[in-house]
C-alpha cells in the first residue's frame, strides 16, 4: 500500500509520505481520532465509540492534541482533553508485496500522568525498516483518565477503556493501511507496561491481541493501584471550592473545572498513605460489575482466575538499574538511610513495620550493603535494592503466575544492562559513574525522538548495533511470536522460552542479557529473589509476600 488516503470505518483518512534513515518510504497518518471527544458530559467516562468523521477526508498529516499534561521535556502544559487520537506508520513494502505486515501497538509510559505519543518522543522509524507497522495511541492521563466516582456513574479506568477502543479500532481497521489484524503486537514500558498486562488480562482486548511485550512494569506493583479515591475526591473538590459534601455538588464542581485546575490542584496525598515516591495517586480502581467495567478483581485474582485462558505469547523483563530515579531522589533530598526508605520497602511488599519487620530491615542492610553505612560510596547498591523493590520482585511472581495459571502462553524473559549514549534516561538524571541501564532507557533503543536525535551515532557504534538487534528482536517477536525463528534470528544462538517446570520451581530459569555480549544467562539474580522467598515467606500459591 502506498496511497496516502486510506478509508476507515469513519471516512477517509489522508496522510503523508516521509523517509527512514535507510533511504526507504513510509507513511504516516497522524492524529487519527478513534473515539468522541471525551468533553463536557463525556468528561471522566468510559469512551464512545466515533462512527464519522467531522469532514469526509480528514488531514492527517499533523499530530492533533495529547491528554493536557505538563510537558517532561519543556515543564509546560501541552495537550487538552480532546485528546483520544492515534498516529499509524506504515512502511511502504518493495515491488509488488502483498503480504499483511505484523502491528505493534504501543502504550507509552509516564506514571499514568505524563507524555504522549508524539514523535517527539516516540519517533518509529528503527522499527519500522524491519517491516512491521506501527501505532502509538493517546489516552486520558492523570485525573481525567483515573478519577473514580460511582456515586454519579463513573466507575473509573477511563484510560483503559480508551486503550481497550484503540485497540478494537486498529483491529477493526488495519487492514486498510496493510497491516494483519490477526497479528497485533501491544507493548509498552512502565505504566504503559501495566496497562499491557491489564488489557491482556481483560478478555475483550484480548481478542484483539497476538503476543504482548511488558516492559519494566506488571500489574502485580501495588503503587498503580489507586487508594480510597473517594477521599482523595472531596479533598479535590474542595480545593476547586465546593463547599458541599453532597456528591452532586462534587460531581457539578469537577466537571465544571478547567482541566488545568484540575490538574493543578490534585496532587493528593491522603495522611493514612504511605509515601512510596510515585507521584501519581490518580490510577486504576476495582470496578463493580456492569456493562463497561474494566477491572472488577485484584491483579492477582485475574490473573489466577482466568486460568488457562492466556494463550498468547509475552515477552517480558526489567532493567538491572530500574530503581535509579527513585534512588536519584531519595539522595537529592539527602534521606539516604534505611530509616529512610522504610516506606518504599513497606509498600513494595505490603509490610506493616513492626518489632519483626525491624529484624527484617537489619538482613537488608547486611545482605544488601555488606553493613556499611550507606554514602555515595554504595548508591549501586541502593538502587540494586530500589530495583528489587520496586520492579524485580513483582515481575517475578507476575512470571511464575503466568507460567503457573498459564502454560500455553509462550514467556520469553530479559533484562536490559547496555548503557551507552542512548541511555536518555541516565544521560538526563547526570549520572554516569554506575554501572546499570536506568528505568525507560530501553525505550531509547526502539524509538528516535527530540533527545535520541541529539546523540549522534556512527553507524558502526556500539549503541547503533544494539538499536538494530533490540529492534529485530522485538519485531520478530510481533511477526513470529518468537524473538529468534529460525528464519529471521539476529543472534547466533536461540532465545528460548521459558519452562513452566523451570518457573515454578525457581530452578534453571532462562533470561537474555541485553549487553555488548548478549546472551542467555540461567538463574540470573536468583539469590537476591532467594533473599525474598526466604525472608518473606513467599508462598508457593504466590499470596502476596508477608511475614
Amino acid at each position: 500500500m502506498s496511497s496516502l488516503k486510506v478509508k476507515v470505518n469513519q471516512g477517509i483518512v489522508c496522510g503523508c509520505e516521509e523517509k527512514l534513515p535507510n533511504g526507504k518510504t513510509f507513511l504516516r497518518f497522524s492524529g487519527i481520532p478513534y473515539a468522541k471527544p471525551p468533553i463536557n458530559e463525556l468528561r471522566f467516562r468510559a469512551p464512545q465509540p466515533l462512527t464519522k468523521f467531522e469532514q469526509p477526508e480528514l488531514d492527517c498529516t499533523r499530530e492533533r492534541d495529547a491528554c493536557i499534561h505538563k510537558s517532561t521535556l519543556t515543564g509546560k502544559y501541552v495537550g487538552s482533553e480532546d485528546c483520544l487520537n492515534l498516529n499509524v506508520y506504515v512502511p511502504v513494502m518493495d515491488g509488488d508485496a502483498r503480504e499483511k505486515l505484523a502491528v505493534m501497538v504501543y502504550i507509552h509510559g509516564g506514571a499514568l500522568k505524563y507524555d504522549s505519543n508524539s514523535m517527539d518522543l516516540h519517533s518509529p522509524e528503527f522499527l519500522l525498516m524491519e517491516n512491521v507497522i506501527v501505532i502509538t495511541i493517546n489516552y486520558r492521563l492523570h485525573v481525567l483518565g483515573f478519577l473514580s466516582l460511582p456515586q454519579m456513574g463513573i466507575s473509573g479506568n477511563a484510560g483503559l477503556k480508551d486503550q481497550q477502543l484503540a485497540l478494537e479500532w486498529i483491529h477493526q481497521n488495519i487492514s486498510n493501511f496493510n497491516g494483519d489484524p490477526s497479528r497485533i503486537c501491544l507493548f509498552g514500558e512502565s505504566a504503559g507496561a501495566v496497562c499491557v498486562q491489564f488489557q491482556v488480562l481483560n478478555e475483550r482486548s484480548r481478542k484483539c491481541l497476538s503476543s504482548a511485550i511488558c516492559q519494566s512494569g506488571t500489574v502485580l506493583s501495588e503503587r498503580y493501584m489507586q487508594v480510597q479515591p473517594e477521599e482523595r475526591i472531596k479533598i479535590l473538590s474542595k480545593r476547586l471550592g465546593c463547599t458541599s459534601e453532597s456528591w452532586e455538588n462534587i460531581y457539578e464542581t469537577l466537571m465544571t473545572a478547567g482541566a488545568v485546575d484540575l490538574y493543578d490542584n490534585c496532587e493528593i496525598r491522603l495522611e493514612t498513605e504511605p509515601n512510596t515516591g510515585f507521584k501519581n495517586k490518580w490510577r486504576m480502581v476495582i470496578e463493580e460489575e456492569s456493562n463497561d467495567a474494566f477491572i472488577t478483581k485484584s491483579p492477582l485474582e485475574l490473573m489466577m482466575g482466568q486460568a488457562g485462558q492466556i494463550n498468547i505469547s509475552v515477552m517480558s523483563g526489567t532493567n538491572n538499574g530500574d530503581g535509579m530515579p527513585t534512588a536519584m531522589r531519595i539522595i537529592s533530598r539527602q534521606l539516604f538511610s534505611l530509616e529512610h526508605i522504610k516506606p518504599l520497602i513497606s509498600r513494595s511488599i505490603r509490610l506493616k513495620f513492626g518489632d519483626r519487620s525491624d529484624d527484617l530491615l537489619r538482613l537488608i542492610h547486611k545482605f544488601y550493603f555488606d553493613n556499611r553505612q550507606l554514602s555515595d560510596e554504595n548508591v549501586q547498591q541502593l538502587v540494586t535494592l530500589l530495583s528489587d523493590l520496586q520492579y524485580l520482585i513483582d515481575q517475578t511472581k507476575s512470571n511464575e503466575l503466568l507460567t503457573r495459571y498459564h502454560p500455553q502462553a509462550k514467556q520469553f524473559l530479559y533484562e536490559f544492562q547496555f548503557v551507552g549514549e542512548l541511555n536518555m534516561m541516565k544521560k538526563q538524571m547526570k549520572i554516569q559513574n554506575i554501572p546499570l541501564a536506568s528505568h525507560a532507557d530501553d525505550v531509547y533503543y526502539l524509538f528516535g525522538g527530540t533527545l535520541v536525535d541529539r546523540a549522534k551515532l556512527a553507524k558502526d557504534s556500539r549503541e547503533w548495533k544494539m538499536r538494530e538487534t533490540m529492534c529485530k528482536l522485538w519485531t520478530n517477536f510481533a511477526k513470529y511470536g518468537d524473538p529468534t525463528p529460525d528464519k529471521d534470528n539476529p543472534l547466533s544462538f536461540k532465545w528460548l522460552a521459558v519452562q513452566g517446570a523451570d518457573v515454578v520451581g525457581g530452578n534453571g530459569i532462562n533470561h537474555l542479557v541485553i549487553n555488548d555480549d548478549i546472551g542467555l544467562v540461567s538463574n540470573l539474580n536468583k539469590d537476591r529473589m532467594d533473599f525474598w522467598r526466604k525472608h518473606l515467606n513467599w508462598s508457593e500459591d504466590f499470596v502476596w509476600a508477608r511475614l
